[in-house]
């Protein structure tokens, strides 16, 4: 068989998509509803932990902030609530994560678990930004 080369134009077929599962063009994706809510948590003598962000699998973010005296975050009210937590006031070993009070630059979580705040030194407080997307 030999190599032949076609030389007559090819004529276009017209089409009709009626449905289709596949999006058809570049279409954007549609953007989900989302909404903020702001708070402050506020650790006393009375209550030295306290849940800062409760489980919630529309949080897309989180922001905290330490003020005051630094706190320790946790995961859980048990660790919170930890000699190491609240009862040294050096927090030289903390159960947790340390959030120190002069940070001028809010710290942000990507969870949707819950956190936990706690303190040896009073008052502190913890201000958090939550960012959260509709199901």
């Amino acid at each position: 068989m030999s190599d032949q080369v076609v030389t007559e134009p090819v004529r276009a077929v017209s089409v009709h998509v009626a449905s289709s599962d596949v999006p058809m063009g570049a279409q954007p994706e549609r953007r989900k509803a989302r909404s903020v809510v702001f708070y402050t948590v506020v650790l006393t003598s009375d209550e030295p932990a306290k849940q800062v962000l409760r489980p919630d699998p529309n949080r897309v973010i989180a922001y905290v902030q330490a003020g005051g005296a630094n706190v320790v975050l946790t995961t859980n009210r048990a660790d919170a609530q930890s000699r190491q937590n609240t009862g040294d006031t050096s927090l030289a070993q903390p159960n947790g994560a340390l959030l120190p009070y002069g940070n001028t630059s809010p710290t942000p979580l990507e969870t949707t678990s819950e956190v936990w705040a706690a303190t040896p030194t009073y008052p502190a407080q913890v201000s958090v930004v939550a960012v959260y997307e509709a199901g």
